[in-house]
Parts: structure tokens; sequence; C-alpha cells
């Protein structure tokens, strides 16, 4: 079997002996009205706690998707569905550190989701971070569970204020989850929130950004 990427959903601080991963499981209609599944992420899905799951894992750095080493350093998150594995991660790892008493930045989470009462990740750890303050900024989008459907890139464009202050402070921006669409709707979203927020023209908003891509504080997962 081909090897899979997945992101690190727990933070080894808190969890020593233990990797956590989230995943979607794979599953889609053919035009032909064929049912089709995902090899590897079916396997999963049918594997229980107590089996034997015998695999070879690489572990494959990638700056994208690491916390930054200064705790004090700013987060700006967005990331649906799946894409929230590495936000997991940092809260779980923020957590720790704010249990020993160590500073932290502010942080910041754009979630989204289909609904409330479906797929709606990790709900009740998102709120207790969130209650406790190692996340300060949490905003949710779920996309049906109204007429009108609201993605991430809407709660980032009502929150343009706090994208805007974020950034001037130094925040270093993480984008993760669909490699479709979503990655240009956020970065269109981020490029007329700094627009509105210092009524600066789009340009000049667009060369913001530019730069921040540039010195590594806007990373895409």
């Amino acid at each position: 079997m081909q090897a899979r990427q997945f992101s690190i959903s727990s933070a080894q601080s808190l969890h020593p002996l233990q990797l956590e991963v989230t995943v979607g499981i794979v599953e889609f209609v053919t035009k032909m009205k064929r049912v089709r599944k995902g090899v590897c992420t079916s396997y999963l899905s049918r594997t229980l706690p107590e089996d034997p799951l015998p695999v070879r894992i690489w572990i494959s750095p990638q700056k994208s998707s690491q916390i930054p080493t200064n705790s004090e350093v700013p987060i700006l998150g967005i990331g649906p569905g799946t894409g929230c594995a590495i936000f997991r991660s940092f809260l779980q790892e923020r957590h720790f550190l704010h249990q020993t008493g160590v500073p932290l930045g502010e942080m910041a989470y754009f979630y989204g989701c289909r609904r409330s009462d479906k797929d709606y990740l990790y709900q009740q750890e998102w709120e207790a971070h969130h209650q406790s303050g190692v996340l300060q900024h949490f905003e949710v989008a779920f996309s049906q569970m109204q007429e009108k459907k609201v993605y991430v890139y809407h709660r980032i464009l009502e929150q343009a204020p706090l994208i805007s202050r974020l950034i001037d402070e130094g925040a270093i921006i993480y984008v993760s989850g669909s490699s479709g669409q979503m990655p240009r709707d956020v970065r269109d979203a981020i490029v007329e929130a700094v627009k509105r927020a210092k009524c600066i023209s789009l340009e000049e908003a667009e060369a913001a950004i530019v730069h921040l891509e540039k010195t590594s504080r806007y990373r895409l997962d």
C-alpha cells in the first residue's frame, strides 16, 4: 500500500506514548452508482482500539504545521473539517505550557463544518480551551445549518479588526484543510479583512499578505 500522509493531531507533551491523527473517511458513489471507499481510511475505520495495528510510521516534519518555538508568538489558525488536526495538537501543547506557567501569545481559531449535530469535530475540546483562556478567540461556521451557507471566510470578514490586529502584533497564520477552493477563499478573505480594517487599497492589502508569505508568517499545511 502506498504511504499516506496525515497531520498529527496530538501533542507529545501531553501524550508522550501516543500519537493521534484526524482522518476523514473516504467514501463516494461513482457515476455508475457504485460505492467506492478509500483503502487506508476504511481500514482505519474498521479497526477497534484493542486490535493490534502493525504499521510503519515515518515522521516528516513540515514547517507549515509546526507550532512556533516562541510560545508568546500569536497564532491565527483557519482549519475547517479535518484541517483542525494541527490546531488540536497546538492547543494541547499550549494547554501543557499554560499548566506549567509558561506565558502564551494570543490565539484565534476559525473552524468550519456542515452541521453542529453531525460533523463538529472535538467540540468539547475547543470549548474547554476557549473557556480556560488558552484559546482566546474561537469562531465556528456551519455551512448547512441555515438557508444561506456560511463558511470560515465569512467569519474571517466579520472579524476583520481582530485579523488585522493579530497580524500587526506578529501572528503566524496557519491555513489547513482542503486543497480545493478553500485556501484561495480564505486568503482572499484575509486580504479583504486587512483592507477593511486598515482602510487601505486592495493592492496594499495584497502586498501585506505577500510579505507574510515571503517571511513564513502565512503557512499552508
